[in-house]
């Protein structure tokens, strides 16, 4: 029951408040001492890259889950209520609801007022890729792209390694995707965030397609067909790159029954609706719907994993 409540709590929490303030954010120390490393670490040749790399990677990871284990540990022997108000806050930090809902309501926002130039600043919150160019209707297609992918990495994820490794999985998967964020991507990083990347991969597997059934099961909570949703998830999920990302934007695609385009990459859905602004409205309807969704997943996992239901 302690898990549950735990979850529940740094549920309420990221709705409540969002973001806690970056002094007091883990993912941003995350941020800092990838940057700081990165400077050292990356050189030499491919070998070195890839090994120089490797050990970011595990030093990071190892840096934040370590301590994490250990204090949440001495407290829950000694001080409890500070053990599980520490758990609930450290749970938050691995998932941000709130905040992917208002990064794009403020894309949609400016939008309406016709304001691109600030719409496309904003966008940069969500998305890597270079925004200048985009038109409305891209704008809007990286949105729903953005909330569909944060779906699977901001919210199934981080709550299926709680659920199953406490708050230290919760936060290792944390280390593991911000690394993947900063060094796991083609380029000049090709070999230096090789195993990041894989690692995200490895650890979004699972978590990734079930995040795209939850998706068609919240557009048909919502009023949506359920099957050509689910068709729509299978058909388009191998367009993408990654072998995770398409499970999630192929299921909101078909949700919301719009084609999304990263030009030069991928079309991922049939456009059967224009792209419009009211599209990212509904995203964040399916945002909060799949959210309700997944936490009622699993809280019934942990009550099974518990012993509290045969």
């Amino acid at each position: 029951m302690e898990t549950c409540l735990i979850l529940i709590s740094a549920f309420f929490l990221d709705l409540i408040c969002g973001e806690p303030s970056a002094i007091l954010h883990p993912v941003v120390y995350m941020g800092k001492l990838i940057g700081f490393f990165e400077k050292y670490f990356f050189k030499g040749s491919t070998f070195f890259q890839f090994l120089l790399g490797t050990c970011l990677s595990l030093l990071v990871i190892a840096t934040f889950t370590v301590p994490t284990y250990f204090l949440l540990q001495f407290l829950k022997e000694r001080i409890y209520p500070i053990y599980f108000l520490i758990s609930v806050f450290l749970l938050k930090t691995t998932f941000a609801i709130r905040a992917l809902k208002m990064s794009a309501a403020a894309v949609k926002d400016s939008l309406s007022k016709g304001d691109y130039y600030e719409a496309r600043s904003q966008l940069k919150s969500l998305v890597s890729r270079e925004t200048g160019d985009l038109d409305e209707r891209l704008i809007i297609s990286a949105v729903v792209e953005s909330v569909g992918e944060n779906i699977t990495d901001s919210v199934v994820s981080p709550w299926l390694f709680f659920v199953f490794f406490g708050v230290p999985g919760a936060v290792a998967f944390r280390a593991i995707n911000t690394l993947d964020a900063m060094v796991g991507y083609h380029g000049e990083y090709e070999y230096f965030g090789k195993l990041a990347a894989r690692l995200d991969d490895i650890f979004n597997f699972i978590p990734a397609r079930i995040a795209g059934f939850l998706i068609c099961l919240a557009g048909f909570l919502t009023g949506r067909s359920l099957f050509p949703s689910l068709n729509t998830m299978l058909d388009e999920s191998r367009k993408t790159e990654s072998p995770n990302a398409g499970f999630s934007m192929g299921a909101i695609a078909g949700v919301l029954g719009v084609e999304l385009e990263k030009p030069g990459h991928y079309r991922i859905g049939k456009s059967k609706n224009p792209l419009y602004t009211k599209v990212i409205q509904d995203a964040e309807e399916i945002l909060i719907t799949t959210s309700l969704l997944a936490l009622v997943l699993c809280m019934g996992i942990i009550l099974v994993k518990e012993g509290f239901v045969d």
